[in-house]
């Protein structure tokens, strides 16, 4: 009997099943219909699928950091120990597997805190390691914002976006429905900020902006925390859509533009151990790291001039490492690879390191 792949089997069994189903249940499915087939080889299949386990990181198809909305290994969500379902990004929010300043793999949803798998116990007493040697933290330099800042303006597409929600701001400068929704709807689509309702992220925003909380930094933690379609639980919390919210229609000097690459050179500045930590508000953790970096660096620079240099140098170094296999913004690939003398003067400013 020729058997299929045993993911396909996960999933032919869920199909069958009904989400949500068990562990148990998806196990027994399988061994019902394709006797023999190994009970390791399922688990493993099975937590290769899921998003939202941790260790799926440790298998060759998730060793990479990428969006996970491939089908064939991204089509279960774990809601509680030994229990499964379809995963639905609605609803579970849009997780990714990241690389992280060490190399070290993680799974994040909607740019929020890493998640690691939980460290394995050894099997043999392990040779001690000679001590690794901590890295300084490495400070900005006012070339490389300055050279960012020019290679911003060589990019038309993103130059242009900035200065729509500029307008946007200022023509629509109230937080009624007519604005929230214009505002919602204008970030969530030109920045993929992965908000599926978005009519009701709307209504949540009005809401929040009406009587904001009296701590500022508490801000966006409250527009962050989306309520369900029911209106009385928070299923996950949008820190990407909310920061781009607030940099832009808020005050771009207080509220940093908060995602992956911006995360990772944050890390990549401060060195490791010098971040410090939040995991119930990572974005509070991330503008106190953020400011951290302006501190040590002495430049000159806007949270606007800071956020151009992020997210410009962590793509540029995820292109110089992966090639073809890096998730780029289209734009700026374009930019890594020109030939014109001046964008490739700037981004050797940008980037010493990689010369």
């Amino acid at each position: 009997m020729h058997y299929p792949p045993v993911r396909q089997m996960v999933r032919e069994a869920v199909e069958e099943l009904g989400s949500p189903t068990t562990n148990v249940a998806v196990r027994d499915w399988i061994i019902g219909r394709y006797p023999d087939t190994n009970l390791g080889t399922i688990d493993a299949q099975r937590i290769v699928c899921t998003v939202n386990h941790p260790s799926r990181v440790h298998y060759s198809e998730n060793r990479r950091a990428r969006v996970c909305d491939d089908l064939r290994y991204d089509f279960l969500y774990r809601p509680a120990i030994g229990e499964l379902e379809w995963c639905r990004p609605e609803k579970h929010g849009v997780w990714s597997i990241e690389e992280d300043e060490d190399g070290g793999f993680a799974i994040c949803c909607d740019d929020g805190e890493l998640v690691y798998p939980e460290r394995r116990e050894p099997t043999a007493t392990p040779v001690e390691p000679a001590p690794k040697q901590a890295r300084a933290a490495i400070p900005i330099t006012q070339a490389q914002i300055d050279a960012a800042n020019r290679l911003h303006a060589r990019c038309p597409q993103w130059s242009s976006t900035d200065r729509a929600f500029e307008q946007l701001g200022e023509r629509f400068p109230g937080w009624g429905r007519e604005s929230c929704i214009l505002k919602s709807a204008a970030i969530n689509d030109l920045y993929s900020t992965n908000v599926f309702a978005i009519w009701r992220m709307a209504e949540h925003l009005m809401h929040v902006m009406a009587d904001p909380p009296a701590d500022e930094d508490d801000l966006a933690e409250a527009i962050a925390s989306l309520p369900n379609a029911e209106g009385d639980a928070v299923a996950q919390r949008h820190w990407s859509f909310t920061s781009k919210i607030l940099h832009f229609f808020v005050d771009g000097d207080r509220y940093p533009i908060y995602d992956s690459f911006c995360r990772i050179m944050v890390s990549y500045h401060l060195g490791p151990g010098g971040r410090v930590p939040d995991a119930g508000n990572p974005y509070r953790a991330f503008m106190a790291n953020l400011e951290r970096v302006r501190e040590l660096s002495t430049i000159e620079a806007s949270l606007r001039d800071l956020d151009r240099y992020m997210w410009l140098v962590g793509q540029y170094r995820d292109w110089l490492k992966k090639g073809d296999e890096a998730i780029t913004n289209g734009e700026l690939r374009g930019l890594f690879e020109s030939e014109e003398a001046e964008a490739q003067a700037d981004l050797r400013l940008l980037l010493p390191s990689a010369q």
